[in-house]
Order: structure tokens, then sequence, then C-alpha cells
């Protein structure tokens, strides 16, 4: 993750911050997405989001796509589910693996697709997924997402709890 200090309106602005700190970072290689007000976003220690009239589907996929997909070495990437573990299910995860969890904390799986960078696709392959061509398919992402003060933050994700 990227670690500038700052709050970032937009990836023009986001762009120009980069550039201060000695990176270059072109719009292609970001993804835009309108949906989400980016005034909720806060680039600094972690990636805050308010989540604010959004339910916990979108607030995992906004969070998965800023902190796990937007990196520079994806020409393209797809999410295709996202399962918020509820009921039993999350009442394990927090007894077994995640006991500080709070009420109001977020675990998903999230299932995905990417198109890495073709200097980047053994690293995309790891873990979980199935190659197809420039793609690999169906890679499952385990998301813990913790609820704070300042809205909502990545906590953890991998390819298991």
């Amino acid at each position: 993750m990227l670690n500038l200090g700052v709050t970032v309106n937009s990836f023009s602005e986001f762009a120009e911050d980069a550039a201060f700190f000695g990176l270059t970072v072109s719009e292609d290689e970001l993804k835009e997405v309108p949906e989400y007000d980016w005034n909720d976003l806060v680039i600094d220690d972690e990636i805050t989001f308010s989540g604010e009239g959004m339910s916990d589907e979108e607030i995992a996929e906004a969070i998965f796509e800023q902190d796990a997909l937007s990196e520079y070495e994806l020409e393209d990437y797809e999410i295709n589910s996202v399962e918020i573990m509820k009921d039993a299910d999350r009442e394990s995860l927090v007894s077994d693996f995640y006991p500080e969890a709070g009420d109001e904390d977020i675990f998903a799986v999230i299932r995905y697709d990417v198109k890495p960078y073709e200097e980047f696709y053994e690293y995309w392959t790891a873990g979980n997924g199935e190659e197809d061509g420039e793609w690999v398919r169906n890679k499952d992402a385990c998301v813990y997402i913790e609820h704070t003060d300042n809205g909502y933050s990545m906590s953890s994700y991998g390819t298991g709890w």
C-alpha cells in the first residue's frame, strides 16, 4: 500500500501527490470507481472509508479494490462476488481467529479475476486461482474489515483466514 499521508479527492490529485514523492502514476494505471465518494478515502497508515449508506458487500468491495487491487502491476481486474460471513460462520471466525472483532466489523470472501502485466503474472498465480491466458481467474480473498470511529479500513486479507 502506498503511504502518502494525504487526503485524496481524485485520481489526478493522487497522481500529483505521488509525483511529489518521486513516483510516476498514469491514469491508465489506476482504476476510477465513480460510484464511491473519493472524499471518503484517506491515504495514511491505512485506507479509511466511511461506508455511509452502503451495504456490507459494497463496503467490502470498495475497500478491497483500493487496498488489494489498486496495485500498479494489474492491467485489469473484475470482482465476481462478495460473500459476507454471517451468523454461525461469522461467530466461528471471531471465536477461532479474531476475538477482538467488534459487532460492526466485516468478514467477507471476495472472488475475483485479475489480468496482471506480464512481468507480474507469476506473483498473481500464487495462492489460488486458475490460469486462463493472460488472466488469473477465480481467485479468493478472505477479508477482515474493521469498523472504527473514523469508518472502515482493511485489517487483513489473504487466501485463508
